[in-house]
């Protein structure tokens, strides 16, 4: 990808997932020195097309963060962490990135989705109907009609009126 991104991975030795937004002006990584040690949620944007140096997120803990997913709408990010506490082990969190830089409310997904184990590889189709996880390394599906709405991809006109 150049610039920036390269410059990072040459310091970089682990990763555990990546994401680019559909308008690929947004990189997200998560990151660590090891992949056994705890990781970080880095980004990366870009600007008339270079790169920016990845730089970690505010949202990361001083514990673990795994498993990034940038759904379709560009805003609605989701990945595990155990550094927020809640249900044991890796929980699944989304938060919406602003425009401005900011971040909106921290959502733990809550159960189903999260348990005493690990969970984590949280993806979910662009219009929030389905979605896949990851629970101590097997796969589950949800339809996720009756789910609470804010785990849900926000939804054209939530984007267009920001």
């Amino acid at each position: 990808m150049g610039g920036g991104i390269t410059e990072f991975f040459q310091t970089i030795q682990a990763t555990d997932g990546m994401a680019i937004s559909q308008d690929e002006t947004t990189f997200i990584v998560v990151a660590g020195i090891e992949y056994d040690g705890n990781m970080d949620l880095y980004f990366s944007k870009k600007r008339r097309n270079r790169w920016s140096y990845c730089r970690r997120m505010k949202i990361s803990t001083k514990e673990d963060e795994r498993s990034v997913f940038l759904a379709a709408d560009g805003r609605s990010l989701y990945f595990a962490s155990n550094g927020y506490g809640g249900f044991g082990g890796l929980d699944i969190f989304k938060i919406v990135l602003n425009k401005d830089g900011s971040f909106g409310e921290l959502i733990n997904l809550g159960e189903p989705f999260n348990t005493s184990g690990d969970d984590y590889g949280f993806v979910i189709t662009a219009d929030g109907s389905e979605a896949y996880l990851i629970r101590d390394g097997d796969i589950y599906f949800s339809e996720l009609e009756h789910a609470d709405q804010r785990i849900k991809p926000e939804t054209a006109e939530e984007v267009s009126s920001d």
